[in-house]
């Protein structure tokens, strides 16, 4: 999945920390908090609210 669909490269697709990834079909976000070599910090969100602060 490309994140950054907008960019003519897939050097960005990884959705980066202090990103939000939107899914209007599945009414569903997903916001990524932090990223470090144990995982990712993730805030998620369905029903077309907003996912929580980080």
């Amino acid at each position: 999945m490309d994140a950054t669909p907008a960019t003519s490269t897939t050097d960005d697709a990884p959705l980066a920390a202090g990103r939000t990834l939107a899914d209007e079909v599945a009414d569903a976000a997903v916001t990524v908090c932090a990223v470090d070599a144990q995982g990712a910090d993730l805030r998620i969100a369905v029903g077309g609210t907003t996912p929580p602060s980080c």
